[in-house]
């Protein structure tokens, strides 16, 4: 089996709740993998063919100037399921995405972006009213700041924001005890 790497407590530490099948996806910068001489994209690949058996996926992509390398661990069902909704076609199409074209289509449009675009929100799970929200204020005005910045339902996001902290919690307990990321994803 793997050794544990920094790729590896990544994908727990920021990952939990795509993991654990809460959340439709999560990203999070490869600096830290690199920085300890992993290889990223091997990495990547081989997280990527042991987590497709259990409905994830791990795309690399680049952002910014420095050109970050910036993993995005995803549930393809889930995310077909976000980006097929009516409003959400109509907004991302403001943004030059063909939802219709499907979750690949837009997830290369995505990736064209140098730096990550306000609507990534929707590619990892928040609100549609919160993305909107946060486009329309540019980041201020929110109602309640925590995993993202909060516009509509205060209450329900809240409920969110310890959903996904416990789980971050309990799966970094169970795989400091040994449980493998593998195992701990459903």
């Amino acid at each position: 089996m793997l050794s544990k790497s920094k790729f590896e407590r990544c994908l727990i530490e920021q990952c939990a709740p795509t993991l654990a099948g809460i959340k439709l996806g999560s990203l999070f910068n490869c600096a830290g993998a690199i920085a300890a001489g992993e290889d990223v994209v091997e990495a990547a690949h081989l997280w990527g063919e042991i987590l497709r058996e259990k409905g994830i996926n791990i795309r690399l992509m680049t952002s910014g100037k420095h050109s970050t390398l910036l993993a995005y661990v995803y549930r393809p069902v889930m995310l077909a399921k976000a980006i097929m909704d009516s409003e959400t076609i109509e907004f991302l199409k403001n943004y030059g995405y063909d939802a219709a074209s499907g979750v690949e289509a837009c997830l290369n449009r995505l990736a064209v972006e140098c730096e990550l675009p306000h609507e990534i929100g929707v590619f990892l799970g928040y609100p549609l009213l919160d993305v909107k929200g946060f486009i329309e204020n540019r980041g201020d005005n929110y109602r309640l700041s925590g995993l993202w910045k909060v516009y509509h339902d205060p209450l329900r996001a809240k409920a969110l924001f310890e959903q996904y902290c416990a789980c971050r919690r309990d799966y970094s307990m169970m795989y400091e005890g040994g449980r493998s990321v593998a195992s701990l994803t459903v």
